[in-house]
């Protein structure tokens, strides 16, 4: 029996994939600064991508596009990237001060006067 999928359905693959994205963030986390494996946290948001990839082609292919799915897919996608930004700022926090006009291109800060300021 051939199954029709609706919009308003909750209950899709993609819509699964997008959860188990969601859950990845934690792991990603913990790996990258709790334990510090870097390539562990790097399988992990390679898997995170690939099934950011699987779940927009199964729902694209099988007609599975979900109103939920419209919101939960973004916000995954979101919420993935703003999760690497953060364990790379932990790791690196003055990548480059120049960004910012504040510092050199080695995080040291411009000297003014007798003080010292620094942008971050």
């Amino acid at each position: 029996m051939h199954r029709i999928f609706r919009k308003d359905q909750v209950l899709t693959i993609p819509n699964l994939l997008s959860v188990i994205r969601l859950a990845l963030i934690p792991l990603i986390v913990w790996l990258y600064i709790g334990k510090q494996e870097y390539s562990a946290a790097v399988a992990v948001i390679l898997i995170s991508g690939a099934t950011d990839i699987i779940d927009g082609f199964i729902a694209r292919k099988f007609n599975m596009v979900s109103d939920l799915g419209k919101i939960l897919d973004p916000v995954a996608d979101k919420l993935t990237l703003a999760t690497v930004i953060l364990c790379l700022t932990v790791k690196y926090p003055r990548i480059d001060c120049s960004l910012c006009g504040q510092g050199d291109h080695y995080g040291r800060a411009r000297v003014y006067g007798n003080s010292k300021e620094r942008c971050c």
